[in-house]
């Protein structure tokens, strides 16, 4: 009974084929090693530099922020009146505040650097 040949079904060979096929596909993708994608800039140089905007000669990416409407209507006015762009008014008071709070945040820090100096001068 055990010497004896089993009929080999066509439809259930092919299969098992094509399992074994599938499984050595995965085998090749997984040793073959992995190409790195491109950046933007290298897949599509002439669309990157076209959809990016110029900010006193400066390239800039385009974002997307919620604004109250009183700013917006604050922000048309000066526009009007300095003849800027309601991007470039942004921006300048952008940098101005972040100028600010940086300058705050170091004068914190040596301040607080200083009041510690004087601290250990006074305990010893």
């Amino acid at each position: 009974m055990l010497n004896r040949e089993v009929k080999k079904n066509p439809a259930l060979m092919a299969m098992l084929n094509t399992e074994k096929e599938e499984k050595a596909e995965k085998v090749e993708k997984a040793a073959s090693p992995k190409k790195q994608k491109k950046s933007c800039r290298e897949r599509n140089p002439q669309g990157y530099e076209r959809y990016r905007g110029r900010s006193n000669g400066n390239p800039c990416k385009p974002m997307s922020y919620y604004i109250p409407d009183d700013l917006l209507k604050l922000l048309a006015i000066k526009s009007a009146t300095d003849g800027k762009s309601k991007s470039e008014l942004v921006c300048e008071g952008l940098r101005y505040v972040l100028r600010e709070e940086i300058k705050a945040d170091k004068q914190k820090k040596t301040s607080s650097t200083t009041n510690n100096e004087n601290i250990e001068k006074e305990v010893i």
